[in-house]
């Protein structure tokens, strides 16, 4: 395990086998309130209402602060106790979520369901083929993408 940089940036120190698969993950799991403010929670109700709809597959995700793969008053519950400090995280969900830039979503308007069972946020390959990797994050609660990275 190792930290980027404040760029984002990271590069492998330890030597790796060649021609074995390896894995590379991101996350971020702290400053749960980062970006999550009541004009998120105002977002989510008037998507929950069918008043203006959330298109955004990143929206979308991180609208669904409880990780039910839909959004619905829970999530604006979930996200309430955090504003109003009754909790400090999320009881479901880290407090970002990062899958691989490279990725299409297959149904934009419905994301959970692939995002949660196949991504995973890991990126397969091998020593052999280095190609730059490139991960994107959705702060979760954070529906109007407010928050600020470094913190």
């Amino acid at each position: 395990m190792d930290t980027t940089n404040s760029a984002g940036q990271f590069e492998f120190t330890a030597m790796l086998e060649p021609r074995l698969d390896y894995y590379l993950s991101a996350s971020k799991n702290y400053n749960f309130v980062n970006g999550v403010t009541t004009f998120d929670m105002i977002e989510i109700r008037k998507h929950v209402l069918a008043l203006q709809i959330i298109a955004q597959p990143t929206r979308l995700l991180a609208a669904d602060a409880n990780k039910s793969g839909g959004i619905s008053t829970q999530d604006i519950v979930e996200l309430r106790k955090l504003v109003l400090s009754v909790q400090d995280s999320l009881s479901q969900q880290e407090s970002w979520f990062f899958y691989n830039a490279a990725y299409t979503f297959i149904n934009p308007e419905h994301p959970y369901p692939e995002i949660y069972n196949t991504l995973n946020a890991a990126i397969k390959f091998r020593t052999s083929s280095l190609p730059p990797f490139h991960f994107r994050a959705i702060k979760i609660g954070d529906v109007n993408e407010s928050a600020d990275p470094g913190q």
